[in-house]
């Protein structure tokens, strides 16, 4: 049966509407109300003109400065407008500022005639069970429109379903892998490395960590990977339910299980794997022109890979990488093809990996048919599970945080990730964090929230990429998780919220490279990257690998295209990154708008503390760089006080890349002792007195401040 939808009216919007979004971004100062704590979130509607509209509480927080971070978030009817969010920072009682996003009464949908629930997942080729939740959302044409939201657990997508006409309206990503003993890890990246294992009852050393709960795995053994499970399974396909989410901890448990822990029987790590076979001579019989490939067994003889096959040609030696490690127990095959698609390839010859180990570097005939060499690495399971243990030490020494989640979670990692319609190599040149919260049903009982919650780490496929375990990469994909589990809904991985996310990332991974010393540079991916000089991300020079690093400018992507990277994330992430490069190493010069700017750095760890404070309490799921530019701003004055070196510094770094803070956003609310004379009085940009008493504000417009 169809329902009418009754929409309610919003009548008034404040100080910012953003050009691209129908959501609109506020930002103001509401120190001079002397508004209580206790009774803030009853006056927000008021506050905005939403008579017609609730903001709910989603959670109260504090940071560790005492300041209090109340979120909120807009409903009508009950139903949830996607992205309308509202932070109020209150300190000493009384609410400080007000900041995020909400939509206006002339952006929000008219009634419609919904279809049933029954019909939208007909039309999107759901199981009848499939819950699904109404939400309002906004389509690609800035128009909000009621919905249904629906998870596909096969893509890992949220999935919005026209309420009215059964349209998909849009998607948006989920993924942006007996006792503890201190040794060392021989690692392919970064040197020798202190590392934690536990020490089983066997005698041999595995890589995990009970005291931070890290636990690394080796997944090339894994049947069928976790997305091709779901993806085969009628009950993964769409429906997120109880039952749903407790397969998913099922195939989790059978993930772990069919994967295994690498073991050593020392604490001191130093394995190593065979990864390039060369082929510098075949017997007679194999002819110039047609193909070789190599196969990967392990002791049972079950095929683990395939290498892309290789044309034989006089005097050339072919090189078959193997993006799996091998273990001395694996038997290495060669075959010959008539050509790439041949279903009947006749083996060549074949031995094992232990008697290729044994003369690493060195020709090695095999049955007098083929000559090869191999080549050996260390293992970069070592630079996994050593350096996330570094990345996890940063967050809780620095930001009191434990794990992703702040509450201590387990950390899963997998090495060597099987993925994508169970394909053994179709996941080599990649790293993503899969993160899964059960946020889509606040009724369904007896659900562990942290189902889903992994890691994982292609080994490259030699060509492009090396393994894909360097130092930043692991702190970057961790990073996604706790933008994911930020309090406030994470920051939808499309668009600009997108770019943030991916930024956000990247900003992180550089701080802790940089604090820790294992990698100290500002490019991201340098390790992992073929040929050797090149890197994925240059946050000091974004051009250099084709990113903006201006809002808007060379080599911006339009957040809304089709572009295969949810609207450029990867891309347009270059402006923040080089925000972050310029507050922390200053710079001086005129970008590509004609903006002159000479400023001076700040302290890496206080631009890094102004970045977790801008997404832990200030960014909306659907933020835009103005809102980034805004939120940063008001982090940096909650940190460092008004008109602080940080706080202009971040002001002036934003304008640097094309950006400036909000006129009449609040830059700091100073807190002024009650021994200091009555005279220290604050006024605003036009003259006028705001409060004589021992609070009080200062207002700027990007450029000017004033503080009588």
């Amino acid at each position: 049966m169809k329902k009418l939808l009754h929409g309610l009216m919003l009548v008034l919007a404040l100080m910012l509407s953003t050009a691209m979004f129908a959501n609109k971004s506020v930002t103001m100062s509401l120190a001079d109300r002397s508004i209580s704590q206790k009774d803030a979130a009853a006056q927000v509607s008021a506050i905005l003109g939403c008579s017609g509209t609730a903001f709910n509480i989603v959670n109260e927080r504090t940071d560790m400065n005492g300041i209090v971070h109340i979120s909120l978030q807009q409903t009508l009817n009950g139903t949830d407008i996607n992205g309308a969010m509202i932070f109020l920072h209150c300190k000493d009682g009384l609410v400080m500022s007000l900041n995020g996003q909400y939509v206006p009464d002339s952006e929000l949908p008219q009634p419609v005639r919904a279809i049933s629930k029954a019909e939208v997942r007909r039309k999107a080729g759901a199981p009848n069970k499939t819950p699904t939740k109404m939400v309002i959302v906004e389509t690609k044409d800035k128009k909000m429109r009621w919905a249904y939201e629906i998870i596909s657990m096969k893509k890992l997508q949220k999935v919005y379903i026209d309420a009215e006409t059964g349209e998909t309206l849009r998607t948006v990503s989920l993924y942006n892998n007996i006792g503890d003993v201190t040794g060392t890890a021989a690692t392919l990246y970064h040197g020798t490395l202190p590392m934690t294992s536990v020490l089983t009852a066997d005698g041999d050393y595995v890589l995990a960590d009970e005291g931070r709960k890290i636990y690394t795995y080796n997944a090339r053994f894994t049947k069928a990977d976790l997305l091709g499970k779901l993806g085969n399974d009628d009950h993964f396909k769409w429906e997120l339910s109880e039952d749903c989410i407790n397969a998913v901890q099922d195939a989790m448990a059978q993930l772990v299980e069919t994967s295994e822990y690498y073991r050593s029987p020392s604490a001191d790590w130093a394995q190593k794997e065979i990864r390039d076979v060369k082929v510098t001579k075949l017997s007679e019989e194999w002819t110039d022109g047609t193909y070789v490939a190599a196969v990967l067994r392990n002791k049972d003889g079950e095929r683990l890979m395939t290498t892309g096959p290789q044309q034989i040609a006089e005097g050339y030696t072919m090189e078959l990488t193997f993006i799996s490690p091998i273990t001395p127990t694996d038997i290495i095959e060669l075959y010959n093809l008539k050509d790439p698609e041949d279903t009947a390839p006749v083996l060549i010859a074949k031995c094992t990996a232990e008697d290729a180990m044994a003369k690493v570097g060195e020709t090695v005939s095999l049955d007098g048919k083929a000559d090869c060499i191999f080549d050996i690495y260390n293992g970069p399971w070592l630079d996994v599970h050593s350096g996330m243990q570094a990345v996890y030490d940063y967050y809780k020494d620095v930001f009191q945080r434990e794990s992703y989640d702040g509450e201590g979670t387990a950390i899963r990692q997998f090495v060597n990730a099987p993925y994508d319609e169970g394909s053994f190599d179709s996941f080599p040149d990649n790293a993503a964090a899969f993160p899964f919260r059960n946020d889509f049903d606040k009724n369904l009982s007896g659900i562990g929230q942290y189902a889903f919650d992994f890691m994982a780490y292609g080994s490259g496929d030699g060509k492009d990429m090396s393994s894909v375990v360097s130092f930043d990469v692991l702190a970057h994909e961790y990073t996604h998780l706790v933008s994911d589990y930020n309090g406030n809904g994470g920051l939808e991985y499309k668009g600009e919220s997108g770019a943030l996310n991916e930024s956000f990332s990247d900003v992180m991974a550089v701080a802790i490279g940089f604090h820790t010393g294992i990698d100290d540079n500002w490019q991201i991916g340098e390790k992992i990257m073929l040929p050797e000089g090149t890197c994925l991300r240059d946050m000091s020079n974004p051009e250099r690998c084709e990113q903006p690093s201006v809002y808007n400018g060379q080599y911006w992507v339009d957040p809304n295209s089709d572009d295969g990277d949810n609207g450029g994330v990867h891309t347009n992430s270059g402006v923040m990154n080089h925000w972050f490069y310029l507050l922390c190493e200053g710079g001086s010069g005129t970008n590509e708008l004609g903006y002159s700017f000479n400023l001076q750095g700040i302290d890496m760890a206080k631009a890094a503390s102004i970045a977790y404070q801008n997404v832990l309490y200030h960014l909306t799921p659907t933020a835009t760089y103005q809102d980034a530019c805004d939120g940063s701003v008001l982090s940096a004055t909650e940190l460092y006080g008004a008109n602080s070196v940080e706080t202009n510094a971040c002001i002036e770094a934003w304008q640097a890349v094309g950006l400036t803070a909000t006129p009449g956003i609040i830059t700091a609310i100073e807190t002024i002792r009650p021994s200091a004379p009555s005279s220290q009085a604050i006024y605003n940009l036009q003259g006028q007195k705001v409060r004589d008493g021992y609070k009080g504000i200062v207002i700027s417009d990007g450029k000017k401040r004033m503080n009588k």
